[in-house]
């Protein structure tokens, strides 16, 4: 069974079954459902739009340059709305509307090979 499988299996469970579930129980599911969700999105994560970007201040995402991987790394999102900027650890910091063809924002650090 694959992880979106077992997530679709048991929100339908729970959904069907909520009022008979101990309560203990229903938690411990509701964990496990945002458990399996957020290793789906490490295993393959998506880019972040503009829009989800701007909503991430002080949070890291991974910067992937597209024409340049020695330059790809961890930055921290600065600021929110349209002055959100992206800092990397030397303090370089990027505006969040250069983000497109040339660099792509993720949550999590795509594995090699598929950005």
């Amino acid at each position: 069974m694959t992880n979106e499988e077992a997530i679709k299996n048991l929100t339908a469970y729970m959904y069907f079954e909520f009022d008979e579930l101990p309560k203990d129980v229903g938690i411990a599911m509701s964990a496990g459902i945002v458990a399996l969700r957020e290793q789906a999105e490490r295993d393959n994560p998506k880019p972040l739009s503009l829009e989800e970007l701007r909503e991430m201040d002080g949070e890291p995402v991974w910067v992937e340059k597209l024409d340049n991987s020695q330059l790809s790394g961890w930055h921290v999102v600065d600021g929110s709305g349209d002055d959100a900027f992206l800092v990397a650890k030397d303090r370089w910091r990027i505006p969040v509307d250069c983000l497109g063809n040339y660099r792509i924002a993720y949550r999590y650090k795509p594995r090699e090979g598929t950005a």
